[in-house]
């Protein structure tokens, strides 16, 4: 019995070293790991994101089985550009917990950001596989698809966040999908759906204008230009195809005057606009 005994005791002792060299949690731990967390999320809201970053690492060094830690470590580095840090605090958190739809919708910003699209879609469709209710995920689903030109599987990811959540954002990008792709009806539609979530929301009002210019609507293109320049004064763009619209309604004087507004805003490198507008204002002035 007193062999039995010794024996016991060894694999005892052996159990409890194991356990201290695993680095056991305990619950004073958690806690002192949970307040440093909350400070950093508070932090993080207000947009101190290295402060933040500061009390993320405390949680993480006081609770390092917690994969929350290490993906809001990893949402610092993502606002403050340090993507490839970003990246392996988003695996490591997957590591951790393979079940999380929004470890892998973090990787797939961090890989985006990275101009890796193909590794980014793959994380992005993770997550939205994880959870079908995830918004995100389809929404940027939908926009790597159309930067690759693959419009269908674009235009069903973008139709799925639509029904998880009403946003002109989705609805603005599916109506450039449709204008593109020519359902001219349709991209119509979901402009004006953008504008009715959001009538502050200058680019559905630049692309209805461009819909309607397409359609040689053009009083209607102007009343929609006008209005994205009221909103965004300062964006050049809509300007220069105003002028255009209104040399079409013989509104010279108009046309002069909006691409001398494109010329004041547009960034100086873009010679090739900047020539082409100098050479339209000659070109109407003639017409004055």
């Amino acid at each position: 019995m007193k062999t039995i005994n010794i024996i016991i005791s060894i694999i005892f002792f052996a159990m409890l070293a194991l356990s201290c060299s695993k680095g056991e949690v305990t619950p004073e731990m958690k806690t002192k790991a949970e307040a440093f967390n909350q400070e950093g999320l508070e932090l993080f809201s207000k947009g101190s994101f290295e402060d933040a970053l500061s009390k993320f690492k405390d949680a993480s060094k006081a609770n390092p089985q917690n994969p929350e830690y290490p993906n809001n470590m990893g949402n610092c580095y993502l606002q403050t550009n340090k993507l490839k840090e970003a990246k392996v605090l988003f695996e490591q958190a997957i590591s951790m917990r393979k079940d999380i739809p929004m470890y892998y919708f973090n990787l797939g910003m961090a890989l985006l950001n990275m101009k890796n699209d193909d590794e980014a879609l793959k994380n992005m469709e993770k997550a939205a596989s994880l959870d079908e209710k995830y918004y995100s995920p389809w929404l940027y689903t939908g926009i790597i698809y159309y930067k690759q030109k693959i419009f269908d599987k674009a235009e069903t990811a973008w139709k799925k966040a639509s029904s998880i959540t009403e946003n002109p954002e989705v609805e603005n990008n599916l109506g450039m999908l449709y204008l593109e792709t020519g359902r001219l009806d349709e991209a119509e539609r979901r402009f004006n759906k953008a504008i009715k979530l959001d009538n502050r929301y200058p680019l559905a009002f630049y692309n209805l204008g461009v819909l309607y210019q397409k359609q040689k609507k053009y009083s209607d293109a102007d009343t929609n230009y006008q209005q994205a320049i009221i909103l965004n004064p300062e964006n050049y763009t809509p300007y220069y195809n105003r002028a255009i619209v209104l040399g079409e309604l013989g509104k010279n004087k108009e046309a002069i005057e909006s691409l001398e507004k494109f010329l004041k805003y547009c960034p100086k490198d873009l010679s090739g606009p900047i020539q082409g507008a100098k050479k339209r204002i000659g070109e109407l002035k003639k017409k004055v």
